[in-house]
C-alpha cells in the first residue's frame, strides 16, 4: 500500500461535483415547468368551468395532468441520481411537445422554443450536447422545409443564430466546468498546506495525516462508505488534528505523561477544529472527523460523550485507523508496537472504544496481501 494520501480521488470527486450541480440545476428547471404547468392547469380550469361545452377544454386539462406526471417522474429519477437520463428525457419531451404545437406553417416560430433545450443541455448534459440538438432541430427544419413546399419561407438568420446558441452554450458551460475543477484544485491545496503546516509544528506526528489518509479510504469502501462523500472523509482525515494548533507548545511537545489540567486543555482541540472549520462552508461536511475522533463507542469519548452510532461513521472508521498508526509508530515516550500487539488491543477495545464492525473491517484488511502494512 503507498502510505500517502493521493489526490487522485480528486478525479473522482469532481465527477460528483458536476453531478450535483446538474442535479440542482435540473432540479430548479423541473420546478419551474411544474409551478408553469400548474397556473396553466388552473386557467384552463376555468376556462373549461366558463365554457364546458368546447371539448378541446376537457383535453387541454387531461393534457396538463399527463404533463404534471411526466414532470414528477424526471424530477424522481433525478433526486435519485439518474440526472443524465432525466436531462435527456425532459428535453426530448420538450422537443415533441414544440412539434406537436406548431405545424408545419408555424415550424420557423419553434425556432425559438427550441432555443431552451439548446441553452439548457450544455449545462444539463454535455457542454457539447446543444450542437447535437441545433444539428437534429436543423435537419429536421430542412425535411419539412422540402416535405412541405411552399407552406413556409425557410429562415436563413434564424438558423444561423441556433449554432451561435450552442456554441455560446458550449464555451459557457465548459468555462463553468474548468473553474469547478480549479477550484477543488485550489481547495485540496490548502487543505495539504493546513496539514503539512500542522505536521510542521508537532515534529512527532509528521506524516501522520498522511499515512492514515489513504487506509481510512480503504477502510471506508470496505464498509460501504457513500463513494460521494469520500473526498469530505479524506478532508477531514488530513484536518483531523488541525484544532492542536492553539494547542500550546508546552503541552504538546511535553514528553512526559500529561497532568490532569493539561489533558482539559488537551482534549479541547476538537471544539479548536469545529471552531475553525466551521467558518468554511466547503469544509462542513468534513467537520465530523476533527470534532468527533476522539468519542468512544461506550460513551466514554469526548467532547459530546456520544455513543454508538450516534457517532457519525467517518469519525468511527477513523478511530480505528488513527490508533493503529499512532500505536505502530515510535514516539518519544515510548517504542512502537508490534502490529500483533496493535491488533490484539484494537480488538480488545471493539464495544469500548472502538465501534466493532470497523475493529472488524479493519482486521480482515490487515489479511489482504495486496496491501502493505508496518512490519
Amino acid at each position: 500500500m503507498n502510505n500517502n494520501c493521493s489526490a487522485d480521488s480528486i478525479t473522482d470527486y469532481q465527477k460528483y461535483i458536476f453531478l450535483e450541480y446538474r442535479q440542482k440545476l435540473l432540479g430548479v428547471f423541473l420546478k419551474a415547468c411544474g409551478w408553469l404547468t400548474f397556473i396553466l392547469f388552473w386557467v384552463n380550469l376555468v376556462e373549461w368551468y366558463l365554457d364546458p361545452h368546447t371539448p378541446w377544454r376537457v383535453q387541454n386539462i387531461l393534457v396538463d395532468l399527463l404533463v404534471f406526471a411526466v414532470l414528477f417522474f424526471f424530477l424522481w429519477m433525478n433526486r435519485r441520481g439518474w440526472v443524465v437520463f432525466s436531462a435527456w428525457g425532459i428535453l426530448f419531451a420538450a422537443i415533441l411537445v414544440i412539434y406537436q404545437s406548431y405545424s408545419p406553417g408555424k415550424l420557423t416560430s419553434s425556432l425559438v422554443m427550441i432555443t431552451l433545450p439548446i441553452a439548457l443541455s450544455s449545462f444539463l448534459i454535455h457542454p457539447l450536447a446543444s450542437f447535437l440538438f441545433v444539428a437534429a432541430f436543423l435537419a429536421f427544419y430542412v425535411f419539412v422545409y422540402f416535405a412541405y413546399p411552399g407552406d413556409f419561407s425557410f429562415d436563413l438568420f434564424a438558423s444561423l443564430i441556433l449554432p451561435v446558441l450552442a456554441g455560446g452554450s458550449y464555451y459557457i458551460s465548459t468555462l463553468l466546468n474548468r473553474t469547478i475543477r480549479e477550484l477543488i484544485v485550489a481547495y485540496d491545496e490548502t487543505i495539504q498546506g493546513w496539514a503539512t503546516a500542522l505536521e510542521m509544528r508537532d515534529s512527532e506526528t509528521q506524516g501522520h495525516s498522511a499515512r492514515v489518509c489513504e487506509l481510512t479510504l480503504i477502510l471506508a469502501r470496505k464498509m460501504k462508505f457513500p463513494e460521494k462523500d469520500l473526498i469530505h472523509l479524506r478532508r477531514g482525515v488530513l484536518l483531523h488534528d488541525i484544532g492542536k494548533m492553539a494547542i500550546p507548545d508546552a503541552i504538546l511537545h511535553k514528553t512526559d505523561p500529561l497532568t490532569e489540567e493539561e489533558w482539559q486543555v488537551m482534549r479541547k482541540h476538537p471544539e479548536y477544529a469545529r471552531m475553525y472549520l466551521a467558518k468554511v462552508p466547503f469544509l462542513g461536511p468534513a467537520l465530523d472527523v476533527p470534532f468527533c475522533h476522539h468519542e468512544h463507542w461506550d460513551g466514554g469519548g469526548y467532547p459530546k460523550g456520544l455513543s454508538g452510532e450516534n457517532i457519525p461513521l467517518s469519525a468511527r472508521i477513523f478511530a480505528v485507523v488513527d490508533a493503529w498508526d499512532a500505536l505502530t509508530t515510535k514516539r518519544s515516550y515510548r517504542d512502537a508496537w508490534s502490529p500483533q500487539k496493535t491488533l490484539a488491543y484494537l480488538q480488545s477495545e471493539a464495544g469500548k472504544h472502538f465501534d466493532p464492525q470497523a475493529v472488524a473491517a479493519f482486521s480482515e484488511l490487515l489479511q489482504d496481501p495486496s496491501l502493505k502494512f508496518k512490519e
